[in-house]
């Protein structure tokens, strides 16, 4: 086996990692190991085919639809009945999907599996090592900051750091308990009828209804999808001594879709703030496009805040936002500020 020297991979627990280790780490983590074919192919192809053939009806079915980003209406719910199935897509649609499946046929009844010149699943070593890296207690395989590849470090000064950051008074606060969720979802309810938001009288059909924001922010309710966030660190590997930056995974929680409905209303008015920058590859291309005149050196300084979101003051952090879209708001086009209720 060749040995990697270039591997990308940060040993920060001073834990001998083997050379298979090495090899398997060194794949990253959007690797997904292959498994070993099925033993029932064809019950496996077939499968495979009705969820082809069920997406191609959809599709057909609402082709009356652009095909572009712009007309999917941002707030409809998210998720959707996976078991729910299209009508049959006329005969064009139908007699393809007939001659699809009768050519996954044939090809399965006449595959012989010792006439394969490759091997399209993963290693037994490679599969033997990651299984072995996972079931380390004593280490823990995580990402580095700033994309600097694979992390190792000892599960003590993970927890350590972790706790660090956690039982920083200044920045959190130790909960009594779970939090509940009726309690939080009477909040967002709440808000959303304060602002006239969480329904409206169908005078069609004679009954209150929740409005298309209320159903959008409140789809996870009574959902079993529904979790707490999930706190985990990137390390960062450039910094002495060893630090964790914290994040904390909103995805599915009850305040996911209001931060993605308020993430995608002030996104244009963000991007007319003169000192916005999208990312670390903006500031790279601005500065390759600014010319300096003088001749004399010119130095780049760049300021760290520690904890700065949790040190934000709320109170006035909501203040300043507001003063910052009633002030920008206006510079948009018409068609794209804030109703005035918002």
């Amino acid at each position: 086996m060749t040995y990697i020297t270039n591997d990308g991979i940060h040993n920060l627990a001073n834990y001998e990692l083997t050379d298979q280790q090495r090899m398997a780490l060194s794949f990253g983590f959007n690797f997904i190991p292959v498994p070993k074919p099925l033993k029932d192919l064809q019950s496996y192809i077939l499968q495979q085919y009705e969820d082809y053939a069920r997406r191609i009806r959809i599709k057909h079915l609402f082709n009356h639809s652009p095909d572009n980003s712009e007309y999917i209406d941002p707030l409809r719910p998210t998720f959707t009945d996976s078991t729910w199935q299209a009508p049959p897509g006329g005969k064009h649609i139908e007699s393809y999907l007939k001659q699809v499946r009768e050519n996954l046929i044939s090809e399965v009844n006449n595959f012989d599996p010792s006439k394969r010149t490759s091997r399209q699943y993963s290693p037994p070593w490679l599969t033997n090592t990651l299984k072995e890296l996972s079931d380390n207690r004593d280490i823990i395989v995580t990402e580095a900051d700033k994309n600097m590849g694979v992390a190792v470090v000892k599960t003590s000064d993970y927890v350590h750091l972790g706790f660090k950051h956690l039982m920083d008074g200044n920045s959190y606060e130790l909960c009594d308990g779970l939090p509940n969720y009726e309690d939080l979802w009477k909040c967002l309810e709440e808000i959303l009828s304060k602002h006239n938001r969480l329904q409206y009288f169908d005078t069609w059909k004679k009954t209150w209804t929740k409005t298309k924001l209320a159903k959008f922010l409140l789809q996870l309710k009574g959902r079993e999808e529904l979790k707490l966030g999930t706190f985990y660190m990137l390390m960062k590997v450039h910094k002495t001594p060893l630090a964790g930056r914290p994040i904390v995974s909103s995805i599915n929680t009850i305040t996911y879709f209001a931060s993605k409905y308020i993430d995608r209303r002030l996104q244009p008015i963000y991007k007319r703030i003169p000192s916005f920058l999208k990312s670390s590859r903006d500031l790279i291309l601005e500065l390759e496009r600014t010319y300096f005149t003088s001749n004399k050196d010119f130095y780049i300084l760049c300021a760290d805040v520690d904890s700065l979101y949790p040190s934000i003051p709320i109170e006035k952090g909501l203040q300043m936002m507001k003063d910052s879209l009633v002030k920008r708001n206006n510079e948009l086009p018409k068609e794209g500020q804030l109703p005035a209720d918002e």
